[in-house]
């Protein structure tokens, strides 16, 4: 499933950016979209506060906190497509910097034209990347839902459960079938084997307690740690 957020002020531009995402989307893929459209602060915050990992966002900077959305969204998915609509009172300097990088600019006045145009270049840029190889940024799970990236950054742990993996990210688990012996030769160096049924993201670690044969992470979770894998667990310290 591939979600994308929606943010404009002007309620006309954004249905028009709805149905031409919505058209692209059916036309260039067999994934299930969810698209969720904001149209003020509140809408915009209650949007944040249900899912923070987006995977495409068109953001409207004239929006109040619209610049301090694209930051948040990039810092939290670095694997996001963020487009940004501006006009020219904005700046460049404002949005074009690493804590933003927009991957597509619509600047307005905006005409039906040129916004198609760019909508289209960008849908199927994301989705290129989606469908190619994302191994470097991103863990892709294929099931019945379709595919889904997972971006490195938000993964807490792995879990072998009833002959399936669940992947824990702060706020989800997905599922879906493969083993952990497959996986620690695939993951990033980051990702650490510490039990038979657990792979834990270095970067997720607050404390180990070896005495107690147990990781505590920085959501303030437990998972376990086994004689087996003491001896790289002890390395983390």
């Amino acid at each position: 499933m591939i979600t994308m957020l929606i943010c404009s002020t002007n309620a006309r531009e954004l249905q028009f950016i709805l149905s031409k995402c919505k058209r692209q989307g059916e036309l260039c893929s067999d994934e299930r979209w969810n698209y969720v459209t904001c149209t003020d602060e509140n809408t915009l915050t209650e949007a944040l506060n249900k899912c923070e990992c987006y995977d495409i966002a068109c953001i409207d900077l004239t929006l109040k906190n619209g610049l301090e959305t694209a930051q948040r969204l990039r810092r939290v998915n670095p694997a996001a497509h963020i487009m940004v609509i501006a006009n020219k009172n904005i700046s460049p300097l404002e949005y074009v910097r690493p804590s933003v990088v927009p991957a597509g600019l619509m600047l307005r006045p905006l005409n039906g034209k040129t916004l198609a145009e760019s909508l289209e270049e960008n849908l199927s840029a994301y989705l290129k990347s989606f469908y190619g190889d994302n191994s470097v940024a991103s863990f892709a799970i294929d099931n019945k839902e379709g595919r889904r990236l997972i971006p490195y950054t938000q993964i807490m742990y792995f879990e072998a459960r009833e002959k399936k993996i669940s992947l824990f990210t702060l706020n989800r688990e997905y599922s879906f079938y493969d083993t952990l012996d497959n996986l620690s030769e695939m993951l990033p160096d980051n990702f650490i084997r510490c039990h038979r049924g657990f792979i834990v993201n270095r970067e997720k670690i607050s404390q180990i307690m070896l005495s107690q044969n147990t990781i505590i992470l920085t959501n303030g979770g437990m998972i376990p740690t086994s004689r087996t894998y003491r001896a790289v667990v002890k390395e983390l310290k």
